[in-house]
């Protein structure tokens, strides 16, 4: 049976994620704040703290001791801070690097060995419309999410070689059933369906060899861009 394994699994898409993945029969390990107790998906709860580096790494060591070597790991763990630059304050925009990008760097230096020696595997990393354009108020999210795509880039070309396929999935809209819909005045025609953005992401997952995706971008019909 393949392991994913979810570093973000709280919020609507880190559910969807479980859901498509358990139902196409991959053990799922959710990694997170929650508890076991907690965890209201599907998948075994692995709680732990993924801004800091040896906490998410004692916690995949779980996993892998729980579940057995990780086949796809899916990094979607993100932290939004918005605010003017004036006002941002040195810890709130390290905080924001730190579970964005040092969690993501964390966790691929956790499960590399593995699939380098298996000669397989799948990193899938989940971006934002702020991966590829600064906005005004968003400088600390914006930084954080291009030094995520930088280091996804930096990856496929380093490992694709060694068969272990990376991906970077921009998510170019807000996220159906979030707070972010009601908090920026979203709504279903304007929002991306995270059961269907948990779709693609297994179809990347399973793409063959011969036709890897690198990057690719979802935005729902009324999304501008």
């Amino acid at each position: 049976m393949a392991h994913l394994v979810i570093a973000g699994a709280g919020g609507v898409l880190g559910r969807a994620l479980a859901g498509e993945f358990a139902g196409a029969g991959y053990a799922v390990s959710a990694l997170g704040r929650r508890s076991a107790a907690e965890h209201d998906g599907p998948g075994h709860a692995v709680p732990c703290d993924l801004h800091a580096p040896a906490s998410a790494q004692a916690a995949l060591a779980r996993a892998v001791e729980e579940r057995g070597p990780v086949d796809v790991l899916v990094y979607n763990a993100a932290h939004l801070s918005m605010a003017p630059i004036a006002e941002v304050g040195f810890e709130e925009f390290e905080e924001t690097w730190r579970v964005c990008v040092a969690g993501a760097f964390a966790c691929v230096q956790a499960v590399l060995p593995a699939m380098r020696a298996r000669g397989a595997g799948t990193l899938l990393f989940s971006g934002a419309t702020a991966s590829l354009r600064g906005s005004a108020r968003f400088a600390s999210l914006t930084a954080a999410k291009f030094a995520l795509r930088g280091l996804a880039q930096s990856l496929a070309r380093e490992l694709q070689p060694q068969g272990i396929h990376v991906a970077h999935v921009v998510l170019d809209g807000l996220l159906r059933g979030s707070h972010s819909v009601e908090r920026f005045g979203g709504d279903d025609k304007r929002s991306i369906d995270p059961a269907e953005a948990a779709r693609v992401y297994r179809s990347l997952a399973e793409q063959p060899p011969s036709a890897w995706t690198h990057e690719l971008d979802l935005r729902p019909l009324g999304e501008k861009f």
